[in-house]
């Protein structure tokens, strides 16, 4: 938790607040806080249109904490980071990568998104409660409170693709640059786009051809990533928005000193008491920095879509680098 998250309910003052659950325990279990500690935190917020409601930041100094309650004074002046200009429309997927997949893209900044049905999505999966709002909610917090972000992307369901597509898309779409990530003989991806972008991300198997014509017809033009097929949590860090080379190259550099920052911290787990914390943690160490030893410049991000380890500490740290933290100096609390 890189940002106390408050909530409106939790005030009690207009500048105090009381928290009681996880993150209570998240601040005696994990901080170890202390009375007159100040911590960073933000007031939850949401978008609703061209709005954003709340998410102001600041600090918060800790007034009393016991096993019961927390009682912190507030100081929010500070925006939350922008948020990306990207509409992603994504098939549902599988409920188990459904709550990885919404920390992810609440993390990199997404500002709306439209999970919607598609002929290779399940009718079981539009069961699950991991849809109800307070479970989309729960999610999407995780992931601000990794990003260090205040602001709720806007969720939009959609269990009926082709009303939605015709009647609903082209609305969202208009000025912006629609993209259907879709493999094919289609043109390469665009990357460092300076505009807002519509991106739809199909389901396993991808989006079958009728899909792809009804996505078209409503304003938005099939890219490939490459003749390798990306899961979906892979996908939504590629397309758009993206780094030119020199940056690509620079991140490189910089996840080689992250996992040896890592492999560094591995040994010192290994020696310590939590010995079998390390042992979980040394396969995802050592296989990342086995693979970016290997001769990555000339395969750029082929190589790392090939090598799922190195693409999310990759995709982690591009994040960071977008969102103006230094992932060399900066690091989480």
């Amino acid at each position: 938790m890189n940002l106390l998250l408050v909530r409106p309910t939790d005030y009690i003052a207009a500048d105090r607040v009381r928290i009681t659950d996880r993150r209570l325990q998240h601040l005696n279990s994990v901080n170890k806080a202390s009375v007159g500690q100040t911590l960073r935190a933000g007031l939850l917020g949401g978008l609703q249109g061209q709005a954003t409601l709340g998410g102001l930041q600041g600090q918060a100094t800790l007034l009393s904490i016991d096993s019961e309650a927390a009682e912190l004074q507030i100081d929010f002046h500070q925006q939350p980071p922008a948020k990306l200009p990207v509409t992603l429309l994504l098939a549902l997927p599988r409920p188990k990568m459904l709550r990885r997949t919404l920390q992810t893209i609440a993390s990199m900044g997404v500002d709306t998104l439209v999970l919607i049905n598609s002929y290779r999505v399940e009718k079981s999966f539009w069961q699950t409660p991991f849809l109800q709002p307070e479970a989309l909610t729960a999610e999407l917090i995780l992931g601000l409170e990794q990003a260090r972000d205040t602001v709720l992307p806007e969720v939009i369901l959609a269990k009926l693709f082709k009303p939605f597509v015709e009647d609903e898309l082209p609305a969202l779409v208009a000025n912006t640059r629609g993209l259907i990530a879709h493999p094919g003989d289609f043109p390469e991806c665009p990357r460092g786009l300076d505009e807002p972008v519509t991106l739809a991300i199909g389901p396993e198997g991808g989006w079958i051809p009728y899909e792809v014509d009804l996505l078209i017809k409503a304003g938005l033009q099939p890219v490939q990533l490459g003749a390798r097929i990306l899961r979906s949590h892979f996908a939504q860090h590629t397309p758009a928005h993206n780094l030119t080379d020199t940056e690509h190259q620079a991140l490189i550099t910089a996840a080689i000193n992250l996992v040896k920052y890592r492999t560094q911290l591995q040994l010192v787990l290994a020696d310590s008491a939590h010995a079998n914390a390390a042992n979980v943690f040394l396969v995802p160490a050592s296989l990342e920095y086995a693979l970016v030893h290997q001769q990555y410049a000339d395969r750029a991000n082929g190589s790392l879509h090939r090598r799922p380890a190195l693409a999310s500490l990759y995709s982690l740290i591009k994040h960071e680098f977008l969102q103006g933290i230094n992932p060399i100096t900066d690091t989480d609390e």
